[in-house]
């Protein structure tokens, strides 16, 4: 498996048979949103999943061997952190609106870079629906500030002084427009092609470990 979904699946809460048994589904679940710590490229699918785990059907059991069948195939990805970088914040904000065919509501993403390095990342269901694609942008950049407030004070802590790149009134935020094909934060919110999922995730960090430096 090239990429954690398939395109052409579409999850919902009646395709397949209900699981006699949803615990094994669930821990499987559990392992894999543990595994997202270290392996970015499959937060969106197990958030996808995860929405699931009360009342599991076959088809969201298939879903989750395709993301195992992806992680057996790919054991050497994993992020890479220079050990030089620059004191610089960048992020990126997505929302993919209406996404759940099952509630309407929107998936958001982001990810955080610390010069060159990944240091943070989600993928989320929002809690409500939003009723346009602007409102559910605006919450992907509200969440996203929320994170970048708290990286902001760690740092600070550590007495690490950074410049932010990407509220927007006292200059903490520079919102900077993104094409779609460098926008990072989409794996984290659809199902990609796997070109272009390829060339997204690279630029995250997401190298071949097992290869000689």
């Amino acid at each position: 498996m090239r990429v954690p979904l398939d395109s052409a699946t579409s999850f919902n809460d009646t395709d397949g048979e209900s699981l006699a048994d949803v615990s094994a589904y669930q821990r499987l679940i559990g392992k894999l949103m543990y595994l997202t710590i270290s392996r970015p490229g499959i937060a969106y699918a197990v958030n996808r999943l995860s929405q699931f785990m009360q009342k599991s059907r076959t088809s969201h059991l298939a879903g989750v061997h395709h993301v195992l069948q992806y992680l057996k195939g790919t054991p050497d990805k994993g992020l890479f952190f220079p050990s030089k970088s620059s004191y610089r914040i960048t992020a990126f904000a997505d929302a993919d609106w209406g996404s759940c065919k099952v509630t309407r509501k929107s998936t958001i993403g982001f990810c955080v870079f610390f010069g060159d390095a990944l240091i943070s990342w989600k993928s989320k269901k929002q809690p409500t629906v939003a009723r346009s694609s602007a409102e559910a942008e605006y919450r992907a950049l509200a969440s996203l500030t929320s994170e970048l407030l708290w990286i902001r004070q760690l740092l600070r802590t550590f007495e690490v002084n950074v410049q932010f790149v990407m509220n927007v009134q006292n200059q903490f935020l520079k919102l900077i427009h993104v094409k779609s094909t460098q926008q990072l934060a989409d794996p984290l919110t659809k199902v990609l092609p796997w070109a272009l999922y390829d060339s997204l995730t690279s630029k995250w960090g997401m190298v071949d470990i097992y290869l000689p430096t």
